[in-house]
This record gives C-alpha cells, structure tokens and sequence, in this order.
C-alpha cells in the first residue's frame, strides 16, 4: 500500500471538509480512500468569485509569472496585472494588507505565487523562503495567516517552530530528528525568529529538495523514508546566517 501523504500526493490538496482539489486539471472532488491523503488543510474548501465586473486577473498572472525577469511595471502585461490588483484590492482584504505590508504588489504577487507553490507540492521548485524586517513589520502577522489556513496540528498540512531549534547548539543535542518526524508530509513549515548565526545547514537544504535523496525520520528501530512535501519559511530580523555557499541559491528572499 503506498505511504500516507507521499509523492503520489503531489499536485492535489485536501481541505479541511473532505475535498481534494487538483492543481493540474482545476478540478475538485471528494476525498477518495485511494487517494492516500490524510494531512488537510484548516480551512474548507470554497472557489473564489471575482466580484461582478472584477477584472480576469488568473490568466493574466499565469502569462506574467513564468518570464517575470523584472518589476510588473517594466511591461504592458505587468501594467495591466498592476491595475487589476488595485481594483480588486477595493473588495478584497486580503490583497488590501499584502499591499500595506509589502508597500508593492511585485513583492505581493510572488508571495502568493509562492504560497501556491507550497499548497501544491510541485517537486520542481527547489528554495526556501526568507522574510525579513525590523522588529513591528508584520513578519509573524503575515505568515500567521498563512498558518491559519493551513493548520497546525497533527493531521493539518502547517506546522510551526521556532528558528532556534535549527540552530548548531540544539541540533548537538539530537533534536534534529524530532523536527524531521513533525515535518513529514507538511506543505507549510515554518520556523519563527531565526537568530542571526548558528543555523544548521544541512536539514534546510534537504528539505528544500523534494525530489533529491530519501530523508529518514522516527524512532532508531522504526526509522521511516520520505520526500519533503512542502516549503520552508523563516521569519527573523535578520538577513540569513548560513554558512554554506549553497545554501543562497534556493533562498528567496
């Protein structure tokens, strides 16, 4: 029998009622035993409507985004995309704070596209997130919303620790592993007020490789493979503290 919440997940998400929407055909249905899902989201699944007269702004974003080498303002399919997002933020709150938190929508836009990335598991992204600030900028408040939606408890795709955990003086006490076995199938996973230095390096890069080499985690005797699922997050007041060149490849910050 295939393993609950593994590859064979990839590109469908299950919503808190029972629902599993599909990122491929655009489809959603219920929930199907072979479907191998178990971890959902906090929220029930609900399409969104554009409000009447609301500008088609998927397709547009669907063109943008896979050449967005520079600022939604430097063509004219940024230009409209730009437009849209200030009138459809008139009757939506959530665009509304995206915009007041990032004081743009380019940085706005690629959040969200991220955050989709995430819902999907798509193994083809390799990075992790960096959200940074002053101390009052919202990090927290921001990916609190994030972590609203997907729940943090045993059997919701979220999961939240703190930074501190993924530090060198932790991880020589063996506390790695526990962080692997609360991870296993997550989509959201992240790690709060990372300090300055003393990060690990090793465990974010291969959480950051869904489809790189087998991550083994559980008891000694019972140890258990699997593939990351899902995104890392940071939030910290700092710019990041790796030291390894590798790692600022897959870091977007």
């Amino acid at each position: 029998m295939k393993p609950l919440d593994s590859d064979e997940c990839r590109h469908k998400l299950l919503f808190g009622d029972g629902v599993v929407y599909d990122f491929k055909t655009g489809e959603h249905r219920p929930v199907q035993s072979d479907d191998r899902m178990r971890l959902a989201m906090a929220c029930p699944f609900k399409l969104w409507v554009p409000p009447p007269g609301a500008p088609d702004i998927t397709q547009k974003l669907c063109n943008w985004l896979p050449r967005a080498h520079g600022a939604l303002q430097d063509d004219e399919l940024g230009r409209e995309i730009l437009a849209d997002l200030q009138q459809l933020s008139k009757e939506c709150a959530l665009l509304k704070l995206l915009f007041e938190t990032f004081d743009c929508w380019h940085t706005t836009v690629h959040f969200l596209r991220n955050v989709a990335v995430m819902a999907s598991a798509a193994a083809n992204f390799n990075f992790l997130n960096w959200v940074t600030g002053a101390g009052g900028a919202a990090k927290d408040t921001l990916l609190s919303i994030v972590l609203t939606a997907f729940g943090e408890e045993g059997d919701q795709l979220g999961f939240c620790e703190m930074g501190r955990k993924l530090t060198t003086a932790v991880d020589q006490r063996n506390s790695v592993n526990p962080v692997l076995d609360a991870v296993r199938g997550k989509r959201f996973m992240w790690f709060s007020e990372a300090p300055e230095a003393g990060l690990v390096t090793d465990l974010p890069k291969m959480l950051c490789e869904q489809t790189g080499a087998s991550l083994r985690a559980g008891k000694r005797q019972q140890l258990q493979q699997f593939h990351p699922m899902g995104l890392m997050w940071f939030t910290s007041n700092f710019a990041p503290g790796f030291r390894d060149g590798g790692i600022p490849t897959p870091a977007d910050l």
